[in-house]
């Protein structure tokens, strides 16, 4: 669904080689994101997110 949602074949998430250069810095983020195992440090990311896009996306609080 995500790699839907993105526009990009599935194996995009498993190999650097595959990675569209205008979709790399999503599929880190994404990577990233999922790595992070921590409900309070991902909701302290989400926080830095919200900071730096000046709000955006403040209506989907729950993690």
């Amino acid at each position: 669904m995500i790699a839907e949602t993105l526009g990009c074949p599935v194996g995009d998430f498993y190999g650097a080689a595959t990675v569209r250069p205008d979709l790399s810095a999503t599929v880190e983020l994404l990577r990233l994101w999922n790595a992070i195992a921590s409900e309070t440090d991902r909701a302290a990311v989400l926080r830095c997110a919200r900071e730096a896009a000046n709000g955006v996306g403040r209506e989907v609080e729950a993690v």
